[in-house]
């Protein structure tokens, strides 16, 4: 049985708190100077990208479980790539790679970044809900 719409709601909120937190224990500013701690940056659109695959691939990994289900799956695997991205690990690698201003994003840039998968998720997930039968 799959949670209802309370549950998958307070989900998303508590994983846009936990990031949020997560990020500011890790030391990034609520918003910064540069490019990528902007309220929203041009990767954005990328972030839209990752609702759509990751909730066509959730679907196709669980097909028989809500598309409510899967919303919340995508936006914990967002939040997730959030965190990692904004290690010191990952910022490194970004550098290495020519990108030799990063930073990693901002508090608030993080939030929009998952707002934008969140509404790349919710438009694949109506339109799964209405060509496939998946429950709720």
């Amino acid at each position: 049985m799959s949670p209802g719409p309370l549950a998958i709601t307070m989900g998303i909120v508590i994983a846009f708190i936990n990031v949020a937190v997560v990020l500011g224990l890790l030391g990034q500013p609520l918003i910064g100077e540069y490019y990528s701690q902007k309220i929203i940056d041009w990767w954005a659109w990328s972030h839209f990208g990752h609702g759509i695959f990751f909730c066509a691939v959730a679907k196709a990994i669980w097909p028989h479980e809500s598309v409510w289900w899967l919303v919340l799956v995508v936006i914990w695997a967002e939040g997730a790539w959030e965190v990692a991205e904004n290690t010191k690990l990952v910022i490194g690698m970004f550098r290495d790679r020519g990108d030799v201003l990063y930073n990693g994003d901002s508090i608030v840039n993080s939030m929009v970044d998952m707002s934008c998968c969140l509404i790349g998720c919710l438009i694949t997930a109506l339109m799964l809900k209405e060509s496939v039968p998946c429950g709720t």
